[in-house]
């Protein structure tokens, strides 16, 4: 029932996703994790021009 309006909506990644937390939550240890710091941002890069290439050709270019 906790999944069921998340299959209805078509949202199957998170019906799967409800189900296997509910059969299996996570576990709590009792102790809270610290908090991570971020590092401090000085500048913000500029924004770059959207990639117009295939998928495939981006990938490729990971791997040169």
């Amino acid at each position: 029932a906790v999944g069921a309006p998340l299959l209805a909506a078509g949202d199957g990644p998170g019906f799967l996703n409800a189900i296997a937390l509910r059969t299996a939550p996570p576990r709590n240890t009792g102790a809270a994790r610290p908090a991570v710091a971020q590092p401090a941002d000085p500048a913000t890069p500029p924004a770059a021009a959207p990639d117009t290439r295939a998928p495939l050709a981006r990938l490729l270019d990971r791997f040169k």
